[in-house]
């Protein structure tokens, strides 16, 4: 699947639903996210650019991929192990240096890759569907944001459960939200 990531660049990603199910789709906040990170001269371009950025949830790693052709410095694109396989599959079909492609489970402690080498920015989308996730997701965003004093997280979320608003809750009590 081609995709526009603005400023007439595009990412070739590929998609294994029944193979991975949720992991490997693209969603519509990927897709907004993906907007997002790709308005260039914009806010988000600015937080991109030269940044070390880290995408939780990533899926079939678009929003991350994106980061890297608007100017990341480098991107380290994350899901849980089944998926891993199908990230560097969508690294390798775009020819992009600067990205790895990681196992991240939020119920266990961060990877020493990632804990070593905290990035600038965190990006996820659609990562706030289960409510069995809840807790994990943001003690993860607690080791990442709190304790390696990472300052912004972009987060796109489309509302699908009516648990959403518990996270939203439990993640204004532990941050600045926006």
């Amino acid at each position: 699947r081609e995709l526009s990531v603005g400023g007439g660049a595009t990412l070739v990603v590929a998609e294994a639903p029944a193979a991975l199910g949720i992991g490997g789709k693209l969603w519509d906040a990927a897709l907004s996210l993906l907007a997002h990170v790709g308005a260039a001269g914009g806010r988000a371009d600015e937080r991109v650019k030269g940044k070390a950025v880290l995408e939780l949830g990533s899926g079939i790693g678009a929003v991350g991929l994106g980061a890297r052709v608007h100017g990341a410095s480098n991107v380290t694109v994350t899901d849980v192990e089944e998926v891993v396989p199908l990230l560097e599959a969508n690294v390798k079909l775009n020819g992009l240096d600067c990205v790895e492609a990681l196992a991240l489970d939020w119920s266990r402690p961060l990877p020493a890759a990632i804990a070593a080498n905290p990035p600038d920015l965190i990006l996820a989308s659609d990562v706030v569907y289960d409510p069995d996730i809840h807790a994990p997701l943001l003690d993860t965003l607690d080791a990442l944001l709190n304790r390696h004093l990472v300052p912004v997280c972009l987060l796109a979320h489309r509302h699908r459960n009516p648990h959403d608003a518990e996270f939203f809750d439990a993640l204004e009590k532990r941050f600045y939200v926006e």
